[in-house]
């Protein structure tokens, strides 16, 4: 071949590499099962199974076309949690939230609150099918301001949005419980995160869970309203505040401060907060790596930190690695946050470890920008010894996404 032409043949060998790459990536990720009896077996966009109703025309219908869902709130949602965060599914759904937060949670404890049977059943199968029944809890009711038995009023071919029926008279459905989150879950100290998605009863559930709210000075509160000017708005802010918090609108990856004005003038998912939870951090485009997320080998946790101490050991050790999340496209700024005193080798990778990038981390170079050109499933950073020691004390990893 000459010389000319083997840059333009292999131009064109990349291009058409890419090409199939993005149709096996279009595949892989609409591959689903139909079981019968209007179920069917999807995959999320992390590759986590999920059992759907397939005659709904919500929520499974994103599942089944690419498993993306949501994905802007959820990274909001991630931007506060901890490893051993407490998290709240009220108004679960099929489980979208807790089957997505669950990694994110080892040493939490995820709590899903669905009143629609059919629907639990559901999420119950893709709990058990993810091995999660130890992390999540299910609770076969619905939250409110007080117990009662109210008729949950479903629409035609949208299961995942029933409604609660306040007058019960002529709304078709079914007979659910609900209950106080106060009086259901007197003995949980505290949460630390909530997603309320219960088609327009979020006040009762505020109302239901106040003494909840007050002992949990870290508590984040996701929360919709479906519409503009839904007359609850008042109310939501005079309850909210009396808490003391605050409401932001979430646009994107950034929360803005909203007042009655604000709150009534859109519908959707807003934010509820103390100010000294969200401080000055009003862009939540990142996410934090603890040393309870990531797995020792050559370093040690010790008092709330990763921590490897001067010793010989062989040029190229593992030190630790991990989360094993999901991590979407684009690009990334990662920074180590702690005390860094010899060069420490770092690799992104997928899963298996196929390398992403590479980069050297020095006491006076802490953080590098990089790109992901696609999804990682089970993303890890892996950290090697340069040298015959290796020493740091690191208090988390952050990672910002850029664009």
């Amino acid at each position: 071949m000459k010389p000319k032409v083997l840059p333009a043949f292999m131009a064109d060998v990349q291009r058409r590499m890419d090409r199939l790459q993005n149709d096996l990536e279009f595949v892989k990720n609409h591959m689903s099962s139909y079981l019968g009896g209007e179920i069917g077996l999807t995959h999320l966009i992390d590759e986590t199974p999920i059992y759907i109703n397939t005659n709904d025309f919500g929520c499974p219908a994103n599942f089944i076309n690419g498993g993306r869902y949501e994905e802007e709130y959820l990274a909001v949602l991630a931007s506060f949690r901890k490893p051993n965060s407490v998290f709240l599914d009220i108004g679960a759904n099929l489980g979208v939230y807790s089957l997505r937060m669950a990694p994110l949670l080892r040493r939490g404890r995820i709590l899903a609150f669905e009143p629609n049977a059919r629907i639990r059943e559901l999420l119950a199968r893709s709990i058990h099918l993810n091995g999660m029944a130890e992390r999540i809890a299910v609770f076969p009711c619905g939250a409110s301001d007080r117990d009662r038995l109210v008729r949950l009023a479903v629409p035609e071919a949208h299961a995942g949005g029933g409604s609660i029926a306040e007058s019960g008279f002529g709304a078709k459905g079914m007979r659910v419980e609900v209950r106080r989150l106060d009086g259901l879950l007197p003995d949980l100290s505290h949460f630390h995160i909530a997603k309320i998605d219960v088609e327009g009863h979020e006040l009762h559930v505020l109302r239901g869970m106040t003494e909840l709210i007050r002992r949990s000075p870290e508590a984040i509160i996701l929360f919709e309203k479906l519409s503009v000017r839904s007359g609850i708005e008042g109310g939501l802010l005079d309850l909210l505040s009396g808490l003391g918090m605050s409401v932001y609108a979430i646009d994107g990856s950034t929360l803005a401060l909203v007042d009655l004005a604000g709150l009534e003038a859109r519908g959707g998912y807003f934010l509820a907060a103390r100010s000294s939870t969200v401080g000055d951090r009003l862009q939540r485009n990142f996410i934090c790596l603890y040393p309870d997320d990531l797995y020792p080998i050559g370093a040690t946790l010790a008092d709330g930190r990763l921590v490897a101490a001067t010793q010989p050991r062989q040029t190229g050790a593992i030190l630790f690695h991990g989360p094993y999340w999901f991590l979407a496209r684009g690009t990334y700024n990662l920074h180590i946050d702690g005390d860094i005193a010899t060069d420490v080798s770092l690799t992104v990778a997928e899963k298996f470890g196929y390398a992403v990038r590479e980069f050297v981390v020095t006491p006076e170079m802490r953080q590098f920008d990089f790109a992901v050109e696609r999804d990682l499933t089970q993303w890890e950073i892996v950290a090697r010894t340069t040298g015959e020691r290796a020493e740091f004390s690191i208090d988390a990893v952050r990672l910002t996404r850029l664009g």
